[in-house]
């Protein structure tokens, strides 16, 4: 089935493509005309002069035949586009980061008893202080998160639902009053 012009997923290769677009041909030509500029400035820049065109001016010993100078083919398959892997439908768009802690390296070195301890000013980390604060505090996922909301909402929906039923059970109970009208015909 075609995906509209409006798909998300649709939408995200395009934007992959004009970022490689961007990257490949786009970026090299600015710094191209950057450094013209800046050579203009200095004046240094001095425009390359073209040979004359052999069809043209066929007696001049210094013309030439004129080539052709083909465009640079950008490349928009998907095993040369970067990132291409990570955009298909139902992916998370937002970018995993893996958080690597170095264990710290093991000292050798033994300390004995009588040795006064040196006061070294240790400069802290804020990393430092997240890991610490961190430890023994498990990230929940939004599937646990939502359980437990749930579980919460029945703690608070049970007990009402508990008194409902004493309720009727106290009206089953109870015997039925009798009105003291007579009913007569």
């Amino acid at each position: 089935m075609a995906k509209s012009q409006r798909s998300k997923v649709m939408r995200r290769w395009r934007s992959l493509k004009r970022e490689h677009l961007q990257n490949v041909k786009v970026n090299q030509d600015l710094n191209e005309l950057n450094q013209k500029l800046e050579a203009t400035i200095q004046n240094k820049f001095q425009r390359p002069t073209q040979p004359k065109n052999m069809f043209l001016h066929p007696n001049d010993p210094s013309a030439q035949i004129p080539k052709y100078k083909p465009q640079p083919i950008v490349d928009f398959r998907s095993q040369s586009l970067p990132y291409t892997a990570t955009q298909f439908v139902g992916a998370r768009r937002k970018p995993v980061q893996e958080v690597v802690f170095k264990p710290e390296p093991e000292v050798d070195e033994e300390i004995e008893m009588n040795d006064q301890p040196q006061h070294e000013q240790v400069q802290h980390d804020e990393a430092d202080d997240l890991i610490n604060a961190m430890e023994g505090v498990r990230v929940k996922s939004k599937r646990e998160v939502r359980r437990e909301n749930k579980a919460r909402a029945m703690e608070e929906i049970i007990p009402l639902t508990k008194n409902k039923q004493i309720k009727k059970n106290r009206r089953k109970e109870q015997p039925a009053r009798k009105s003291k009208k007579l009913i007569t015909f």
